[in-house]
């Protein structure tokens, strides 16, 4: 009897499945403007983002402001990396408790300053800022956009209507690489759920989770550096 089915079965006319159309490049770009049209109604965003045993406390306030607080498994502060948008600072416990070391925004790339304390690389993680581009290619739906960012070059990858990794490179050398692994749908609006980054000089990579997601906080607190410290420049540190 199961041989006269699969006999059967196998004499039957097969329905073939269409193929899944691929977006090309007009498409693509259609579908970034309707990302960039979402999130450009994100004027703030809160959340934790957990690895390793570790969880950093995030407030994003566009169009650039920014503090990242890490915290203990007891909750107690053990760095800040921030910038109201005009000054960039960090803090860090177990560096120099009793200092900030500062130095105006823009000048934030002229520094010593590694690329993970780097304001922008957070939001980046984020995944709800809007894209620019400064060239395009697109190949099977995927596009490939490429900008200038400071003294890096930024690629982001481009996929069914999401964003699906961001790359820095510092000429030929890859510096870092976020991938998103999957997305989840916060107030109506789609921002990344779990990243994998790699910091590609250290030969390390780790899953970044991110939780606890506020859109468009009320009243958001004001993003300040702290006071009572020694503040110290980060110009010619």
């Amino acid at each position: 009897m199961v041989f006269l089915s699969v006999l059967i079965f196998k004499l039957l006319p097969r329905q073939e499945i269409p193929p899944v159309p691929i977006p090309d490049k007009e498409e693509t770009i259609k579908q970034i403007i309707d990302l960039n049209t979402a999130n450009s109604h994100i004027f703030s965003m809160s959340c934790s983002i957990s690895s390793m045993g570790t969880r950093t406390e995030i407030l994003y306030l566009k169009p650039n402001k920014i503090v990242a607080t890490t915290v203990s498994p007891f909750g107690r502060k053990q760095a800040e990396v921030a910038t109201d948008g005009k000054e960039y600072w960090f803090w860090m416990r177990d560096f120099d408790k009793d200092s900030v070391y500062h130095c105006p925004l823009s000048k934030v790339s002229t520094t010593r300053v590694v690329l993970p304390m780097r304001p922008n690389l957070v939001v980046s993680f984020l995944g709800v800022d809007e894209i620019r581009w400064d060239s395009m290619s697109v190949e099977e739906g995927v596009a490939r956009l490429s900008s200038s960012e400071e003294d890096l070059s930024k690629l982001v990858t481009f996929e069914g209507g999401k964003i699906t990794g961001v790359s820095y490179h510092r000429g030929e050398t890859p510096e870092m690489t976020a991938t998103f692994k999957s997305h989840q749908i916060i107030d109506g609006f789609e921002v990344p759920k779990v990243v994998n980054v790699s910091w590609h000089e250290q030969n390390s990579s780790f899953d970044l989770e991110i939780k606890d997601v506020l859109i468009n906080i009320k009243n958001p607190p004001e993003i300040k550096m702290p006071e009572g410290m020694k503040k110290i420049s980060l110009i010619g540190f």
